[in-house]
């Protein structure tokens, strides 16, 4: 089989057999180079084990279960089928050797011409990488392959240069090298790890994202972003571009151990078909089980806080416990049609200023349904957020209360599907909306919280989060529901699990994500109000009468004469 260690004896045999390389430039070795050029074109696997030991590490390449999945995401990537994909998976796994160092070398034997703008919280990684890629390429072995397809012009620090126009730019995040422009444009962790609780530090990348490095493309056609980190915050970037849902975007989530509820499975944009699944079965095995004994994982993670665990091994920026809400306490509606509705509620709640600093004017629409027992049940069925104007936000709340997918503030959706009850938080301008709404015939009910300090919300600073907590118990009871995505086989949809993340995450939350929950409690405590919905308490003495009856009912066909012969 051709690999480097055969290439390397044939040359060390013609070397001394000619005592010099005069016949490798003749071709002597043409075949053999030839297949493995080949080889290594059509298969970034073999590369990446081959030069591995090139690549600036001093550990072994030892196979997880995310190897596989880097070399079939790195493919997709390659060929462009996939424009954003967010990377994330724990520490000392090889993520930054292979998508920093491996990676930009073999899409340079396969691409020359592509140019690299990647960047890292600290400048000192970034510039490492650089140099280790540049280490790969003068690598006599990369030499004697693909030293006559390209060669490097201009090799620092900071820039790598070929003689066909590809570059390799490596810089700090922010960092004013990164004026420049790529058409493969690579964040490797933007968010220092130390910053985990730094609110202002973390909106600032994610804003950097937004006003600066999406305009870096000099293609936008062909041009793709690569996010590749380790989970500090759920408003990180990584979690800041997984919740716009931009076209062509492949989330890869591979925690240490492995949790059957969040097995990660990934779909080319626009396709049915699974481009990859976490092959693991058993609950908590482990991403590499050859790598890490059970020792010293343990080891680990007694040396770290449940939130930190988490959040870089786990690839959850919280537990999965412990907070107010918890993801098994929400349920996924499997089924390709929507029950049938008593009622839709659309719940607003409105903010009163447009700059970047203001709270935003959120949405969320839910249904009314009741189960096979007859017990009410509500669904989660589609959101909006956005700072706007008072009369383009009037515009959008007219929009969704005739059909509640109608959720894109540029392109209004044709087709119906309204909402009966409009829920309006009366505050700010919420008071005047109602009003307004009222006037052209819509059904706004006006929402007025009790004010904090009083016996039902206590006294608090946050009010948001005290009536997260006072809605908790409905929410334990599982009666809340999200849509499923197709071909429901238990995932929820962009709007179900974004939704999941929120009531999950917080408090830990910032931006849209607080004035959405304020809409969500809001609802529970509406419903709650009118004994739509309940705690657990409420449902025990109804699930106690239903065990009666059944037990009464199987006592009517016993025939208690074959039990008195039986005892005779």
């Amino acid at each position: 089989m051709a690999n480097l260690k055969a290439l390397n004896a044939e040359v060390n045999r013609i070397k001394s057999k000619y005592n010099g390389i005069e016949k490798l430039l003749n071709g002597a070795v043409d075949p053999l180079i030839n297949e493995l050029k080949e080889k290594y074109r059509n298969d970034l696997g073999a590369f990446t084990e081959d030069f591995w030991p090139y690549a600036g590490t001093s550990t072994p390449l030892k196979k997880g279960y995310s190897f596989e999945a880097r070399v079939i995401h790195g493919k997709a990537f390659q060929e462009n089928k996939i424009k954003f994909l967010l990377w994330t998976e724990p520490p000392k796994e090889g993520k930054s050797t292979f998508w920093n160092v491996i990676y930009p070398a073999w899409i340079w034997i396969k691409n020359p011409k592509e140019r690299f703008l990647n960047t890292c919280y600290a400048e000192r990684y970034a510039t490492r990488d650089n140099e280790y890629m540049q280490n790969i390429i003068r690598h006599p072995a990369f030499q004697q392959l693909f030293g006559m397809d390209f060669y490097l012009t201009k090799q620092n620090r900071m820039i790598t240069q070929n003689n066909l126009g590809g570059e390799r730019i490596a810089a700090s995040y922010g960092g004013q090298i990164t004026s420049g422009g790529g058409t493969i444009i690579s964040f490797d962790d933007p968010n220092n790890i130390k910053d985990k609780n730094n609110v202002a530090s973390i909106e600032k990348v994610c804003e950097d994202f937004d006003n600066i490095f999406i305009h870096r493309q000099i293609d936008p056609e062909t041009t793709r972003f690569l996010i590749g980190q380790h989970r500090v915050h759920p408003n990180d970037l990584f979690g800041h571009v997984k919740a716009k849902n931009l076209p062509g975007t492949v989330c890869v989530e591979i925690p240490f151990q492995f949790k059957s509820a969040r097995r990660c499975t990934t779909y080319l944009p626009g396709s049915d078909k699974i481009l990859w699944q976490d092959p693991r079965t058993f609950e908590n095995e482990y991403i590499n089980p050859e790598r890490h004994s059970v020792e010293q994982h343990e080891f680990i993670r007694s040396t770290m806080s449940p939130l930190a665990y988490s959040s870089l091994y786990q690839c959850e920026p919280l537990p999965t416990s412990g907070g107010i809400f918890e993801r098994n306490w929400f349920k996924v509606w499997n089924h390709g049609e929507l029950p049938p509705f008593e009622f839709i509620i659309t719940s607003w709640d409105t903010a009163i200023s447009t700059s970047s600093t203001a709270s935003f004017s959120a949405c969320s629409s839910y249904g009314l349904f009741r189960d096979e027992r007859g017990v009410y049940n509500v669904m989660l069925l589609s959101f909006w957020y956005g700072r706007v104007e008072w009369n383009d936000l009037r515009k959008m709340v007219i929009r969704m209360s005739k059909n509640i997918f109608d959720t894109d503030l540029a392109n209004p959706m044709e087709g119906s599907y309204p909402c009966t009850h409009l829920l309006i938080e009366a505050k700010a301008n919420g008071i005047s909306l109602a009003q307004s709404l009222r006037e052209i015939g819509l059904n706004a009910l006006q929402y007025t919280p009790p004010a904090l300090g009083t016996t039902k919300y206590g006294k608090t600073e946050d009010g948001k989060t005290m009536r997260a907590r006072l809605t908790q118990p409905y929410v334990e009871s599982g009666r809340v529901y999200v849509m499923g995505k197709y071909p429901y086989i238990g995932k929820a949809d962009y709007f179900g699990e974004r939704f999941i993340d929120i009531c999950t995450q917080f408090p830990h939350v910032v931006g849209e994500a607080r004035d959405l929950m304020d809409t969500f409690t809001m609802t529970i405590d509406w419903l709650a109000d009118r004994k739509y919905i309940g705690t657990e308490e409420h449902y025990k003495p109804q699930r106690y009468e239903e065990a009666m009856e059944a037990t009464i009912y199987k006592l009517k066909d016993y025939d208690y004469r074959d039990k008195m012969r039986l005892d005779r």
